[in-house]
């Protein structure tokens, strides 16, 4: 058991919490949390599902959180990305990022004890595969 209230793996030299890459799911380290999908490419306009990038579920306590979304290289200006956060498969927020402006990025969720959580984005862009990442830090309240 780690001494310092455990939370993700262990890292380099057996340190736990530390960041040793993408955390698809809800990372805790005392009362913070994180998730990390890291740089995806996604498929250009006309694939018929939405990516998914990060999906976990929630545990004994509700989240308070921003939630980031970004752009790898290339920086994708000109394409169009359609962003939905779901709370136990209701879509509950959606963001239409139109020509690169994320106008409301990034945004803040209070998300309830046991849901579960998922983010998608599609590119309705015409065009090849894009890259794209989100990232969620907060805090957890038990």
């Amino acid at each position: 058991m780690a001494l310092d209230g455990g939370g993700g793996g262990g890292g380099p030299v057996g340190i736990a919490n530390s960041f040793t890459g993408t955390a698809e799911t809800l990372e805790i380290v005392g009362d913070h949390c994180m998730a990390y999908s890291g740089i995806q490419a996604i498929g250009g306009a006309g694939q018929d599902v939405p990516s998914t990038l990060l999906e976990f579920t929630t545990g004994n306590y509700y989240v308070d959180i921003k939630l980031q979304a970004t752009r790898g290289y290339p920086s994708n200006i000109g394409h169009d990305y359609l962003w939905i956060v779901y709370l136990n498969g209701t879509a509950v927020y959606e963001f239409f990022d139109g020509n690169g402006d994320f106008n409301e990025n990034p945004i803040h969720l209070v998300i309830p004890a046991y849901t579960e959580v998922k983010v998608t984005t599609q590119n309705s862009t015409s065009g090849a595969d894009n890259n794209v990442g989100v990232a969620i830090a907060g805090r957890i309240y038990r």
